[in-house]
């Protein structure tokens, strides 16, 4: 995933976020099934997923982290 591509992440909603995390969710388990069958030819494909998961489960933490402060802030 590239920095623009994260940058657009960021500004999109918390539930948009997690559809797009379960996509590829579930991209992940065809291609990992695909490439047991020896149906995938691209073996790093799995593990690119697997960080592109990573990384907007980051986005998705730093988001929710962020709201609790601000929320923190307006009761003082």
């Amino acid at each position: 995933m590239k920095i623009k591509e994260k940058n657009d992440l960021r500004k999109k909603e918390v539930l948009e976020l997690y559809k797009l995390l379960a996509d590829k969710k579930l991209e992940m388990e065809k291609a990992s099934i695909d490439l047991s069958v020896k149906k995938e030819k691209n073996l790093k494909k799995v593990k690119n997923i697997k960080r592109d998961i990573a990384q907007i489960s980051s986005i998705i933490h730093e988001m929710e982290l962020a709201k609790t402060e601000v929320l923190e802030e307006a009761k003082k």
